[in-house]
């Protein structure tokens, strides 16, 4: 495993991306995941750098740098299966940039939320009753059930809107050597889920379409009873691009620091073989020393 980590984490801190990248050095890291925040001012520093070997880039989060007009970044500020097309067609514009970016840095992936499908207040509601203690119900059980049911019933126009924008998007990552990594969301409406992106992964076969799993995501994932998560991750490591690495408590995707959450990480030991980046994502204003402990932690469990 090759640790890194994401940007996100001090890229609000800083104005410049010297200032930034600075700090992940004093950290003791040489590379970096340019995450959903980076200014284009802080893009145009780690190209410098880069370009210079200061640092590496593994990857980029889409979308990435802030597209022009938002407010502020995010990993769904668009959808590549929006029901309208010309939101659709932005989404895929926008996705192209980063992955043009993620060329320019040399970075080998970039990690997209691909979309959701409409459940309403469901998904909530259960998070509700799983966050309450509430899973081993039947009531939990029922409404599980039923949420799924739905997502089945609603997916499967959301899903070939998802195909379409790989249509698109593909032949552009090829063409750049750029893989183009969907990542595991924390909730049942999220796609694609784990059947989901083997079986896209099977339609795209030789293109460069992967996987990228979230510990964290996948762990609120088998907090609300959806998989089994070590038993998720050996089925689709052939399929994967890279991880992200954060914890969790309960269903609370809150981007901490292992060791000490609901992730076990000793049981993924065997990953440490795998020659992938793993990107540490701790959420912003994480101090460093949580960072420090993540990094001695991991690299004595993947040693």
């Amino acid at each position: 495993m090759q640790l890194s980590i994401s940007t996100n984490w001090n890229s609000r801190q800083h104005d410049d991306g010297e200032a930034m990248v600075g700090e992940i050095l004093a950290m003791g890291l040489d590379a970096i995941e340019l995450g959903y925040s980076l200014t284009h001012r802080q893009a145009d520093d780690v190209r410098r750098l880069q370009t210079a070997g200061t640092i590496r880039v593994v990857s980029v989060h889409a979308y990435c740098p802030v597209p022009m007009g938002a407010v502020s970044g995010g990993p769904e500020l668009f959808t590549i299966c929006d029901a309208a097309p010309r939101a659709r067609a932005r989404a895929v514009r926008e996705v192209l940039k980063s992955v043009r970016l993620a060329a320019e840095v040399g970075a080998g992936a970039v990690v997209l939320h691909a979309g959701r499908v409409r459940v309403g207040r469901k998904m909530r509601q259960l998070a509700q009753m799983a966050a309450a203690g509430r899973r081993h119900e039947p009531r939990y059980e029922k409404r599980l059930a039923r949420l799924l049911d739905l997502r089945t019933r609603r997916a499967g126009k959301v899903y070939d809107r998802l195909r379409d924008s790989l249509d698109e998007l593909l032949p552009e990552c090829e063409k750049l050597g750029v893989k183009l990594a969907l990542e595991n969301l924390p909730s049942a409406d999220a796609l694609p889920n784990e059947v989901e992106l083997q079986q896209l992964c099977e339609e795209f076969a030789g293109s460069p379409l992967a996987g990228w799993h979230d510990f964290g995501h996948a762990q609120v994932r088998e907090n609300l009873g959806l998989i089994h998560h070590p038993g998720i991750v050996r089925r689709l490591v052939p399929l994967l691009a890279g991880f992200h690495v954060q914890d969790i408590v309960g269903v609370d995707d809150a981007h901490l620091m292992p060791p000490g959450g609901d992730v076990k990480y000793e049981r993924f030991r065997e990953l440490g073989s795998l020659d992938l980046p793993a990107v540490l994502e701790p959420a912003p204003g994480t101090p460093a020393e949580y960072v420090r402990r993540a990094v001695d932690f991991l690299s004595d469990l993947w040693a």
